[in-house]
């Protein structure tokens, strides 16, 4: 693939400038100097689009002391983040409830949740979404088992880190790590969705081992839920 010069490196300056702005809101809030926001080693896929775009996600957590006197929480937000050009907007703001402020500038974007408790924050932030590499012929890889083109399925934003495939020939399906674009099956599992009910859509990943218990990776292929179950103990 044919890097696109420069867009990893401004990809890494966006990271860090919204790394400042979190840490900004996290001080207003809390009083803290020196608030700790850590940022992912390299970005995530935020679209499976061709080309592929990344992004970074970024989140932090700090705990609420008692309030000041007349302390505003919502409008501490506000003014930290509105004289830098975000465009503010409260949701939730009434006693005894979360409150949520969401705020957006340009293509970044962050969401300030404060739970009912009142005894900390949630901040969590995502960078503008690019394409580190030149748009490729969209073909798919081979079928690990009868060698024809697999075809890419859409699971909607619940699996957007991984992407997924199936043959139509002789129906595998499985993932492709998007770091070093191994072939995972996942097992064609009987069952309706719960969710979505989609009939028999269920799949499950080959089980591994952890803490005396047997685990796999199910996913239903209609709506992208998932989750990791417990097979039995050993």
């Amino acid at each position: 693939m044919t890097r696109i010069p420069g867009e990893r490196e401004a990809m890494e300056r966006n990271a860090e400038w919204l790394c400042e702005q979190i840490r900004a809101v996290i001080t207003a809030l809390t009083g803290d100097q020196d608030p700790r926001v850590p940022k992912p080693h390299r970005p995530g896929i935020a679209s499976w689009d061709t080309p592929v775009r990344y992004g970074y996600r970024l989140h932090a957590q700090q705990v609420l002391g008692p309030p000041a006197p007349g302390a505003d929480l919502v409008e501490s937000t506000r003014l930290t983040l509105e004289p830098a050009g975000w465009n503010v907007r409260v949701h939730y703001d009434r006693p005894g409830r979360p409150t949520n402020i969401s705020a957006r500038l340009d293509e970044f974007s962050m969401v300030v949740s404060i739970p009912e408790s009142r005894d900390r924050v949630d901040v969590t932030a995502s960078t503008p979404a690019s394409a580190l590499h030149e748009a490729q012929p969209a073909v798919g890889p081979e079928c690990p088992r009868c060698e024809r083109e697999l075809r890419a399925m859409n699971l909607g934003r619940r699996q957007i880190h991984n992407r997924w495939w199936t043959c139509s020939e002789c129906g595998w399906v499985g993932t492709q790590d998007p770091d070093d674009d191994r072939l995972s099956r996942m097992r064609r599992l009987e069952g309706d969705c719960p969710f979505c009910g989609e009939e028999d859509a269920w799949a499950a990943s080959e089980s591994w081992e952890s803490q005396g218990e047997l685990l796999d990776w199910v996913v239903c292929l209609g709506c992208g839920r998932g989750n990791t179950r417990r097979l039995h103990r050993l």
